[in-house]
């Protein structure tokens, strides 16, 4: 009853353990599978009679999106950070022109998390790419660091709009609008990789492109979140600059983006990858 005023606290162990079924259709035995195991190998198409020997399972909202606001100027969808970013940079790799620098879009696991995996930003899946990419087109280790020196790179993530409702957690002197534009986030203390060098370079790109852009300052008083931007960069030894569309309800069930900013993303990316 006290949820409006006292706030809805959650706690991990006691409050999120997913609600699937009932008993009487969960526990019933499938040969060797039981409740959701026998479920999902049933979806997969996989024989009751065969043993499953491990699994990775998620769950996700698959609610449609959504355009939603006065002239649908908003798009409403779950996991918008960082899905959007992921297809606007695929979808501006395809659209991009030749150019004499090589292009690669990267899409990283686990960065919820941490990224400290395998396939995430903190791996050496990108450092080996570049070396196996460079030593193909016949570059030794010297000329494949001139390589990643002279390389830039963005590191697109989500960024959070300023929140109407929530003035007093945003720095007044940087207002983030949705659909104002692409997102450059600055950070003293290296939350964020972007630099002056990088900074410039994109505004350059950006104002050929007709792409308007915005900065995000956090608050001195408050920690601001990260990207793997400081990750990669410093892994890669690559000029990295982060940027994002504007959000709300970042990390929520239901996200908001503007509608503007999605397609100002992929031609932003699509510049930046077709630049020389």
């Amino acid at each position: 009853r006290d949820v409006n005023s006292a706030g809805l606290r959650l706690d991990p162990q006691r409050h999120l353990t997913p609600i699937w079924g009932t008993s009487s259709h969960t526990g019933a035995h499938t040969g060797a599978h039981t409740g959701i195991v026998a479920a999902v190998a049933a979806a997969a198409g996989i024989d009751a009679g065969h043993q499953v020997l491990s699994s990775h399972l998620m769950l996700h909202d698959l609610t449609a999106p959504t355009t939603t606001g006065h002239d649908n100027e908003f798009v409403a969808s779950a996991r918008i950070d960082n899905l959007l970013s992921c297809w606007a940079s695929v979808s501006a790799l395809a659209a991009s022109t030749a150019s004499p620098a090589l292009a690669m879009v990267c899409l990283y696991d686990h960065e919820e998390v941490g990224s400290v995996s395998a396939t995430g930003a903190g791996s050496s899946l990108a450092t080996d790419v570049i070396s196996r990419i460079a030593s193909g087109n016949g570059l030794d280790p010297e000329d494949t660091a001139r390589l990643r020196a002279s390389s830039m790179a963005v590191s697109a993530d989500g960024a959070h709009a300023t929140h109407p409702n929530y003035p007093e957690r945003h720095d007044p002197a940087h207002t983030v609008t949705i659909d104002g534009g692409i997102v450059v986030k600055h950070n003293a203390n290296q939350r964020y990789a972007t630099d002056a060098t990088g900074t410039a370079w994109l505004r350059t790109i950006a104002h050929t492109a007709g792409v308007p852009l915005q900065d995000f300052v956090m608050r001195n008083d408050m920690a601001c979140g990260s990207t793997i931007g400081p990750i990669s960069a410093a892994a890669l030894g690559i000029t990295t600059i982060d940027i994002g569309v504007a959000q709300l309800a970042m990390h929520s069930a239901r996200e908001m983006c503007g509608s503007l900013d999605a397609e100002r993303l992929v031609t932003l990316l699509s510049a930046v990858l077709s630049s020389p």
